[in-house]
């Protein structure tokens, strides 16, 4: 394009610019006309759309977005699939999501962004130029420096000539993520010592009754003990995730998010009666009811929330076919936003987990029922002091407290963050539905429509060959019915109350203002 053209276009109020497709329908091609957003900082118009700031000063029409998605998506895949595999847990899978998601969008922002500013100590304003056929390059050498930090034993499927430009990208990538991790895995493995627990060395042995007035066992018997299952102890998960260094917030904002959400929790008088409420459910529980709580159960070999919604998000993505330039946009930027959010849920709601260090609902209604005849969620008649909830064996409760549901935290965050980026409803679309079973094992290969699954007959884990009777679907329209969905579905596993989903929604709502401020990505 000559100096004559630029100048004319310099004159107009909207500069207007198209590509056309290559013959092998891989590569948009811009011609000669990579229009420079700087020209006199008037509006393009790309492709019939309007683009209001694409940066950094070139539209990258030519850029293989495609194939970039398909990149993104597999080495994304990759660490699903090792999420589950590992059964690293929520909080720890947490991190690894956002530290996956932060790096793609970095080396992308780095040559074709438009993310500004200092944000968890990374300069998003640095970058190169290379050229357009050179971007696909970048990404696959990104990505090959990266995945092995993230996935045991990964190798590249896919290898790439290298660009001179990409050594100061890893360097500054080495100190960003030396930064990043240098708070190792915080409280992963080891758990608190026994007289941080309110009741010591205490474990409530599933298979057996308890005795909670001996205060020798249990000094606070309303207070969070470890199970015993099969005389396997499930010793406290992350108990001190929330020193884990915060993406966005400081001191003072993790101070008045948990204040905010601890004005839900509920006195003793309260948590006895939602305690009775959440007996009455779960003797009574429909084969829906049931399906659900399966569906968003997240145990061994599965992706776990937050790994559910970042499935969920991914096979969104695919399904909508979003595509060009804007497409990676919206790829990198809401994909970054909501493991950010996902992280920063984690992080909070186990703040809020070891600071009241309530009682789980196999413990309460054990004490408080104790010597009471309570009906099952298969509708034997037990005495209150040995009920379970509606889980599988090798499951029964969670090793953490259960103030507020972690599950409720993270759906929230998803849908607040779905919502802000595609609108509350959930467009009618096909499904991808790849590694389905790592969102859920009684899902089976199926197709249909995003927001749409359906159960077959008697593929319970807790209940197999019996539950469902009959093939259940689950549908669902709006960002916040899967929110909803996944928040109920742990009062029908028996394994949180009615307070751990609203204190757990009250932390996302309060979290998504301030996250979104810090980032600025919607």
């Amino acid at each position: 394009m000559d100096s004559s053209r630029i100048s004319e276009i310099r004159k107009n109020a909207t500069i207007n610019c198209f590509f056309t497709q290559n013959p092998s329908g891989k590569k948009e091609l811009s011609l000669d006309d990579m229009i420079s957003n700087n020209l006199g900082g008037r509006e393009v118009i790309f492709n019939g759309a309007l683009v209001n700031s694409i940066q950094p000063n070139f539209i990258y029409s030519s850029i293989d977005s495609a194939s970039i998605q398909t990149l993104v998506m597999n080495a994304l895949t990759n660490l699903l699939v090792d999420c589950a595999a590992t059964n690293i847990g929520p909080t720890r899978s947490s991190r690894m999501y956002y530290l996956f998601f932060f790096t793609v969008a970095a080396a992308y922002n780095w040559v074709a962004g438009d993310i500004r500013g200092v944000k968890d100590n990374w300069d998003w304003s640095q970058g190169s130029r290379i050229d357009n056929a050179d971007v696909y390059r970048w990404m696959v050498l990104a990505i090959n420096h990266s995945m092995p930090k993230l996935v045991s034993g990964w190798t590249p499927s896919i290898s790439t000539t290298y660009i001179s430009e990409f050594t100061t990208f890893s360097n500054a990538w080495d100190s960003w993520w030396a930064y990043r991790v240098n708070d190792g895995n915080l409280g992963a493995l080891a758990p608190p010592s026994t007289s941080l627990l309110p009741n010591g060395n205490t474990l409530l042995e599933v298979t057996t009754s308890q005795d909670f007035t001996n205060s020798v066992l249990y000094p606070e018997p309303k207070k969070w003990t470890p199970l015993s299952i099969s005389g396997v102890p499930k010793r406290y998960l992350t108990y001190n995730w929330e020193s884990v260094k915060s993406t966005c917030l400081t001191a003072a904002d993790d101070t008045a998010i948990a204040s905010s959400a601890q004005t839900l929790f509920p006195t003793d008088s309260e948590h006895t009666s939602e305690i009775g409420d959440l007996l009455t459910l779960t003797s009574a529980l429909t084969d829906t009811q049931k399906v659900i709580a399966e569906f968003w159960a997240g145990g061994p070999n599965t992706v776990t929330p937050p790994g559910m919604f970042i499935w969920l998000w991914k096979e969104f993505i695919l399904g909508a076919n979003i595509r060009g330039v804007n497409g990676l946009s919206v790829l990198f930027k809401s994909g970054l936003d909501l493991a950010a959010g996902l992280f920063e849920s984690s992080r909070l709601a186990w703040k809020l987990k070891y600071q009241n260090l309530q009682a789980r609902p196999i413990q309460d209604i054990r004490r408080i029922y104790n010597g009471t005849n309570v009906t099952l969620y298969n509708g034997t008649v037990v005495n209150g002091n040995v009920w379970v909830p509606f889980q599988p064996p090798t499951i029964v409760t969670p090793p953490f407290p259960d103030f507020p549901s972690g599950h409720s935290t993270f759906s929230q965050t998803f849908a607040l963050i779905m919502s802000d980026w595609f609108g509350a409803s959930i467009p009618t679309m096909p499904g991808q539905f790849s590694n389905i079973r790592l969102l859920s094992p009684i899902l089976q290969a199926q197709t249909g429509n995003f927001g749409s699954f359906t159960i077959n007959t008697g593929t319970s884990e807790t209940q197999p060959a019996v539950v469902p009777a009959a093939p259940v679907t689950l549908t669902w329209t709006t960002w916040q019915q899967i929110a909803d969905s996944a928040g109920i579905s742990r009062q029908y596993g028996g394994i949180h109350c009615t307070s751990a989903d609203t204190g757990g929604k009250a932390v996302a709502n309060s979290l998504r203002p301030l996250q979104k401020a810090y980032w600025g990505l919607r």
